[in-house]
């Protein structure tokens, strides 16, 4: 009985599909008939047959239902199923999702959700006009789309101002607090005044324009100083005068475009002749030959030229009284006074030379101060001094003593170790014996 349903149902299928137009086949499905019935069949695909008269078979052989094609599937019964979440064609695949009036969008798999849209916009799904009325979920002023705004419309704009006029399109403080916030917001004060950001970049506060400039409410800026210091009354003049030159004034003369011409830089008068000053004695002509009426040009004489000897300095004048021709004779020069420094001849004792101021001399150092070091004390000694010592065995006769014939042996470090400004330096020495070791020395 399954198999006679099935057969059945298969028949009538084929029927149908075989007497309707190819073009209504669901779409993405391949008609499973040739143009013409094959006598001999023709394999389609699993459990699938076309028969020599054009009929679909079904080799329903399992009885546990299985799928055929991609949403086709036997049940257990042996019925034909159509899966029409998977398989079905047309404009989309699954069912419609959302509720009336909603748009469709994919959510999972093949479901199809639904949503109203909101926010920014609105849309009429009837006839797909959408309408706009914020940005980023914030309403568009009145003055959005106006092209020639108003002052009410431009003040709506300006968030946190109250209080002020709008009458002829002009922002105008009504009352103290029209434009007065914190926190980098804007306070008007009086007229001509500017806002200025404090030192702590919060806010701003009003500040009148000084020193060197003002500016009115009207925008004028005038300025009357420079660094603080006024301009003068000829600053921006085109009529000026010169005063007239002193022994510690400076003066000039100004050409008026008359008398006195400048062409290109080259200065010209007329008449040829003319004073420097109503009452002056001195005239310029043109060709700049200056001239003085009054001025005295008598020669001068020299009275007397003479010259004193001193400090062995002589000379002689000749002419004395017209033009003077001095000689000088350089004579014998004696100084007032001269200071000998006197030299060092000192021998040590327990390691300590006593020289005085003496910069220079000869020294001794006792075999006490063998491998260890002598102090030479001189108050010739400075900072700066270039100090030089020098091991000389010659020195016996000098010194009174004899001197070590031997070089002090085992010195490692420099020979002059120390100094102190104004009283000593001090040497190391090697190892010796018997006789004391002899150096001359020296402080420039």
């Amino acid at each position: 009985m399954k198999k006679l349903s099935l057969f059945l149902l298969l028949v009538c299928a084929s029927l149908c599909w075989a007497a309707s137009p190819r073009s209504l086949l669901p779409a993405g499905l391949k008609s499973p008939f040739p143009a013409s019935p094959d006598p001999t069949g023709v394999k389609l695909s699993n459990g699938l047959n076309v028969d020599s008269s054009g009929y679909l078979l079904i080799n329903a052989g399992g009885g546990t239902g299985y799928r055929l094609t991609n949403g086709l599937s036997l049940d257990s019964s042996g019925n034909l199923l159509v899966d029409c979440v998977s398989g079905c064609g047309g404009g989309g695949s699954g069912s419609p999702g959302g509720t009336t009036n909603q748009l469709q969008y994919y959510l999972t798999g093949s479901t199809f959700g639904g949503f109203t849209m909101s926010g920014d916009c609105t849309i009429v799904v009837a006839t797909g006009v959408i309408t706009c009325t914020k940005s980023n979920n914030v309403a568009f002023g009145t003055a959005a789309f106006t092209s020639t705004p108003t002052a009410a419309s431009v003040i709506a704009l300006l968030q946190g101002l109250t209080g002020c006029n709008t009458a002829s399109n002009v922002l105008t403080p009504q009352a103290s607090d029209c434009v007065a916030q914190t926190g980098g917001g804007v306070t008007l004060g009086t007229a001509g005044q500017l806002p200025v950001m404090n030192s702590g970049a919060t806010a701003y506060a009003p500040v009148s324009l000084s020193q060197d400039c003002t500016i009115t409410a009207a925008g004028v800026i005038t300025c009357t100083k420079s660094n603080n210091v006024a301009f003068a009354s000829g600053a921006f003049a085109t009529a000026y005068t010169l005063p007239a030159a002193t022994s510690s004034t400076l003066g000039g003369v100004k050409p008026d475009g008359t008398s006195i011409l400048n062409t290109s830089g080259a200065i010209s008068v007329t008449p040829t002749s003319i004073g420097l000053s109503a009452t002056s004695p001195i005239t310029i002509s043109a060709p700049g030959v200056i001239a003085c009426s009054t001025c005295n040009t008598s020669s001068a004489t020299v009275s007397s030229v003479s010259v004193t000897t001193a400090n062995g300095v002589s000379g002689s004048v000749a002419t004395s009284t017209t033009t003077p021709a001095i000689t000088l004779t350089l004579g014998a020069i004696t100084p007032s006074s001269v200071t000998i420094s006197s030299k060092c001849a000192a021998n040590s004792s327990s390691g300590t030379v006593a020289c005085g101021t003496a910069p220079s001399g000869s020294f001794s150092c006792d075999t006490s101060t063998s491998a260890g070091t002598c102090v030479i004390d001189t108050s010739a000694v400075a900072a700066g001094s270039a100090i030089w010592v020098q091991p000389d065995a010659s020195l016996g006769s000098l010194l009174s003593v004899t001197c070590n014939t031997t070089a002090d042996t085992g010195l490692t470090a420099p020979r002059l170790s120390a100094r102190s400004a104004g009283s000593s330096f001090t040497i190391n020495v090697g190892t010796f014996t018997t006789h004391p070791m002899c150096f001359s020395y020296g402080v420039n």
